[in-house]
């Protein structure tokens, strides 16, 4: 669908600027645009193998574990069911390292090394279902949580935006975490209210 939606944008781009007499501004703008998209995805890539490689560091020095228990409180919160499995298993994989793998990567902005993270995550929360044609409550709130995850530092955007040429990149920070909050306060507080409810009518 996106695929159709850009080609059309393309067509109509070209044919506006054939009747307009901008057809040279056009072809001008193809080539520097690729040019900029080239060195910004250089840029993205560097920032997302040092963070990326930053977060498999912190796992092998046991930095996540300890992550773990210093969002215990929020975990608790938001996956009571695994967090008592945890502690009734103990060893056991409930996938809470990974999700704190995964809002770690969130924290610091790199949504796409939280990626990986993320489906080992859900793959491993796949598995605890008790029904394997239904999604659990723990996968669904993770699935939505990485939609309006809290960003502590927004390191792609940072970096779009020193490679766009901003003078003061991090100007943007104190809305990024108001907006961020908000966004994973109401997510959080609307999936768990309707996991209630549906479990209330299936109570019934």
């Amino acid at each position: 669908m996106a695929g159709i939606v850009f080609g059309v944008f393309c067509v109509v781009s070209v044919l506006c600027a054939a009747f307009t007499g901008n057809l040279a501004e056009v072809g001008n703008a193809l080539f520097s645009g690729t040019e900029t998209a080239v060195t910004l995805m250089l840029s993205l890539g560097g920032a997302m193998c040092l963070w990326g490689g930053l977060l498999e560091v912190l796992r092998e020095m046991g930095a996540l574990s300890r992550l773990e228990r210093l969002l215990s409180p929020v975990l608790r919160l938001l996956f009571p069911d695994l967090c008592k499995g945890q502690a009734a298993n103990d060893g056991a994989d409930t996938g809470l390292a990974e999700i704190t793998a995964s809002l770690a990567a969130n924290l610091l902005g790199v949504g796409n090394a939280a990626t990986p993270i993320g489906l080992r995550a859900m793959a491993i929360l796949r598995e605890k279902r008790t029904d394997p044609a239904k999604m659990s409550n723990a996968e669904v709130l993770f699935a939505v949580l990485n939609t309006a995850p809290p960003t502590l530092l927004p390191t792609t955007l940072l970096t779009v935006r020193h490679a766009a040429g901003s003078v003061m990149p991090t100007a943007v920070l104190p809305a990024v975490w108001m907006v961020s909050l908000c966004g994973f306060g109401f997510t959080a507080v609307v999936t768990r209210a309707l996991e209630s409810a549906g479990e209330g009518r299936e109570r019934k």
